[in-house]
């Protein structure tokens, strides 16, 4: 009887040993190994404002947390300065990056249109849902935000300035451009599951 309150009691000590070491190994993953600048409601840059943890998971420092501007869904947009992989991010109220890459309008991040909103994965685009998810793969080389329950994408067009006069080539504008269009190559009314509804005329 001893023998067996023995051993049971070696085997508990044992669990909450193993138990206690995994804990700190845990904690020793998600802390922060690095800290990057970022930008939010016209604040300027900045510092340490993404942290970065041993795992690769990224979010917001609680300091910076506190002056975010989040909306009805609990979504808050912030730019990562140092690396231009997320770009724009949408955050939530506990600081974790929900979509990253999010596409960029008028120097701001793309707004959710239809409950979606535009990504860009290796300057292709696709479509992400305020859950994170990937509605529509980033397969195109340009998209529209979405309107009622469509985007018109394009495959092998180009990015050109629109000036008065027409559109010109963007390195052509010195000071760089206001008004950018995309030209040529094939366009497609897409739906909200990817499907491709029709197919347009070139622009």
């Amino acid at each position: 009887m001893k023998l067996l309150l023995a051993s049971t009691l070696a085997c508990t000590v044992l669990a909450n040993f193993c138990l206690s070491q995994d804990n700190r190994r845990e904690q020793h993953e998600v802390r922060t190994v690095k800290a990057n600048s970022c930008m939010f409601n016209g604040s300027g840059v900045v510092p340490n404002c993404i942290l970065q943890a041993g795992n690769g998971n990224i979010s917001i420092a609680p300091e910076v947390l506190k002056q975010l501007r989040f909306d009805s869904h609990g979504l808050a947009p912030v730019f990562s300065e140092d690396d231009v992989r997320h770009g724009w991010m949408y955050v939530n109220r506990k600081g974790n990056v929900v979509i990253s890459g999010v596409a960029s309008f008028d120097n701001w991040a793309d707004e959710f249109s239809d409950g979606l909103v535009r990504i860009v994965v290796s300057n292709k685009y696709g479509f992400a849902d305020r859950e994170g998810r990937i509605i529509i793969k980033p397969v195109y080389d340009w998209a529209s935000p979405f309107k009622h329950g469509s985007t018109d994408v394009c495959n092998e067009c180009r990015e050109m300035c629109m000036m008065p006069g027409g559109a010109v080539e963007i390195q052509s504008v010195p000071g760089g451009c206001d008004h950018r269009i995309r030209v040529g190559g094939d366009w497609f009314k897409v739906d909200k599951k990817g499907r491709v509804v029709t197919k347009l005329p070139h622009h």
